[in-house]
């Protein structure tokens, strides 16, 4: 069997890093991870890091609708897109579900000034957006921003292909991949999509937002990659990205996804990579598959 290939997909807000850095960093936390008896399994490894962040960041930067941030900032979302509007009221209120605040609830904390436009309105985004800022840990912003990236790649044709055509290239022959985030649903959609199946006898999900509804029916039909031996999906339960477990009940292929939601992830919004990749159970995994 040919030696396999360690592929490691990053995921958004990551267009302002060096990428010779950023890969050190994914590397050292999960050499951290394997611990000093298997970090040497990395050694030899051809490592791929297809680095499309900063054509992300370009791209999105040329699209004339406002970021969520910028909505916040101005206080004005005459220019917004509707289609994106609804994308993320839905996953802002099953976040805010998460945290244990119902839909109803949710309706009694807001503002009584914003309550007449309701669900629907830019108003009633900001004002969900206000209450994770309200919640200890949480970034409503970098939640916000993290929708938008998802948003943009999955619905703007141009961005899809120009980052498809970055990490795709990666995805072939025998390769053990590590997606995180927004990375786990383009690599997702292109294993979905390939018409000559890569071999990849493990495929780990961290912090993957494939589970919540639009993000999933943006990616149906769903069918478990050809090619791929296993996929681990591991995630904090209270990631802010991450808000289902890829189960029978959101995200039902055969043969089912195993799902792993006892890492805690220690970072603001308990969705960083390096509090992923540093897990000795998340390593495990990449040393499992490497020596197979």
């Amino acid at each position: 069997m040919t030696k396999l290939a360690l592929v490691m997909v990053h995921g958004r807000a990551q267009g302002q890093k060096d990428p010779a850095a950023l890969e050190k960093e994914w590397i050292v936390a999960l050499k951290k991870g394997l611990g000093e008896a298997h970090a040497s399994v990395l050694d030899g490894v051809e490592i791929r890091f297809p680095f499309y962040g900063k054509k992300l960041d370009d791209l999105a930067a040329g699209l004339e609708e406002e970021a969520p941030s910028d909505l916040q900032a101005k206080g004005d979302a005459s220019g917004a897109d509707q289609d994106f509007l609804r994308f993320e009221q839905a996953i802002l209120e099953r976040a805010l579900e998460q945290q244990g605040i119902a839909r109803e609830r949710q309706a009694e904390l807001i503002s009584k000034g914003v309550q007449p436009k309701g669900p629907g309105s830019w108003e009633w985004v900001q004002e969900l957006l206000r209450l994770l800022d309200n919640i200890p840990g949480l970034s409503s912003a970098a939640l916000a921003i993290v929708l938008r990236d998802v948003f943009v790649y999955l619905n703007y044709s141009k961005i899809t292909k120009a980052i498809d055509d970055i990490v795709a290239p990666s995805l072939t022959e025998n390769c053990v991949i590590i997606a995180h985030s927004l990375g786990t649903v383009i690599t997702y959609k292109l294993l979905k999509a390939a018409k000559v199946a890569p071999t990849v006898p493990q495929l780990l999900t961290l912090g993957s937002p494939l589970g919540v509804s639009p993000i999933r029916q943006a990616v149906m039909p769903l069918k478990f990659p050809k090619g791929v031996g296993a996929w681990n999906n591991m995630f904090d339960e209270r990631d802010v990205v991450a808000l289902y477990p890829l189960d029978k009940a959101r995200f039902g292929v055969v043969p089912p996804i195993v799902n792993d939601d006892t890492i805690k992830n220690e970072t603001e919004n308990h969705h960083g990579i390096v509090e992923y990749l540093n897990k000795a159970v998340v390593a495990a995994l990449v040393h499992k598959a490497l020596t197979a």
